[in-house]
């Protein structure tokens, strides 16, 4: 799938699921602005001010959302609490 695919991908997906707002709307646009920067690496390194100044939203926010995004199962997200950044990978 190409790049722009997922992005296209994500959008059509959404149009049917009741579960997603805005909130994970912006959230998923601020990582994929950040996996673009990073030249679309396999694996994505983010960290939670560079997503929330991005999508505008609070750290709480961001936290639900990017796990209920990894929960509905349009990426995956692996919690870093060591101060290396958490991984996300597009589905």
């Amino acid at each position: 799938m190409v790049e722009s695919d997922k992005y296209e991908f994500f959008f059509e997906r959404i149009q049917t699921d009741a579960r997603i707002g805005m909130a994970h709307i912006a959230v998923f646009t601020a990582v994929y602005s950040l996996w673009i920067k990073s030249s679309f690496d396999d694996e994505l390194k983010v960290f939670p001010n560079d997503i929330t100044s991005i999508a505008k939203v609070s750290n709480r926010t961001y936290y639900r959302t990017i796990i209920e995004l990894s929960e509905y199962g349009y990426l995956l997200y692996e919690p870093s609490f060591k101060r290396k950044g958490s991984r996300v990978i597009f589905n």
